[in-house]
């Protein structure tokens, strides 16, 4: 009796949550577009929060038309594990280079958010924008390994842990370390302005401004996957797989707080 190969069942749920979070994204894209204040949000916001909606969106169709290759059209879909398994092929590399993409704009807006909460301070940024960089290049390198003859799951079945090790371990690396450092100094940035300010009505609600406002879901998606992927588990993919609407989520939780915000602002001034 012939085994079912992992990647379908892992292909299966990686779909299923990825719509479902891509729903979620949708319902707090739209939510913000619907808070958001007339001729005050800035068009750096709006234009970056349109673009994000469109690479995520992207990688859920790339998703969506590669379960349907996979699974009916390839073959009749009789042999979905094999189409899956061939990275190199078109729909996963183009997948590839959106998850690139989402990486670049998680880090830019982590950035970003620093930069602003620390009352755009350029020295603080030194050290993201130069790890940003070598981002950029391992980037590169990942998409051009993806392009390799040997990047076949079933072929190779040692490739899983070691294709795209200098791409994938290099841009995860960097990921890493933009995150950690931004989120440790927005967080502390917040700390002591909201404690001056005496505005901490409630620890727990403190927390979940602190963890929106330093895209803290964000950081934490990708400690994860870099833990899935050195255990060398199939984890992995889901959690690669759904790191597009994470990032989306992310980046969108903080407009909604801001739109909200500028809500209850408009109710007590009238």
């Amino acid at each position: 009796m012939q085994m079912i190969s992992p990647l379908v069942p892992i292909s299966i749920v990686s779909l299923g949550l990825e719509s479902v979070l891509y729903g979620i994204f949708l319902t707090l894209f739209f939510l913000y577009l619907a808070l958001r204040p007339r001729g005050v949000c800035p068009r750096a916001i709006l234009y970056s929060s349109l673009f994000i909606l469109f690479v995520v969106s992207l990688h859920w169709v790339l998703s969506v038309a590669q379960f349907f290759q996979a699974f009916v059209f390839y073959r009749d879909g009789s042999a979905p594990a094999e189409f899956l398994s061939n990275v190199s092929q078109i729909l996963a590399v183009i997948k590839v280079g959106t998850y690139m993409m989402l990486f670049v704009i998680g880090d830019l807006a982590m950035i970003y958010r620093l930069w602003a909460v620390w009352n755009r301070d350029k020295m603080v940024i030194i050290l993201p924008i130069t790890m940003f960089v070598g981002q950029c290049v391992f980037a590169v390198v990942l998409v051009s390994e993806s392009f390799t003859p040997h990047a076949n799951l079933i072929r190779n079945p040692g490739v899983y842990a070691s294709m795209l090790t200098l791409g994938t371990i290099g841009l995860s690396m960097t990921t890493f370390c933009i995150n950690v450092y931004s989120t440790a100094l927005i967080a502390c940035r917040i700390w002591r302005m909201e404690q001056s300010s005496g505005t901490i009505n409630s620890k727990f609600g403190f927390v979940i401004m602190l963890l929106i406002e330093s895209l803290a879901l964000n950081s934490a998606w990708g400690v994860v996957y870099i833990i899935c992927y050195g255990a060398r588990t199939w984890a992995a993919v889901v959690v690669s797989d759904t790191q597009a609407p994470i990032t989306g989520i992310a980046f969108m939780l903080i407009n909604v707080r801001v739109g909200v915000r500028q809500v209850k602002r408009g109710c007590v001034e009238k």
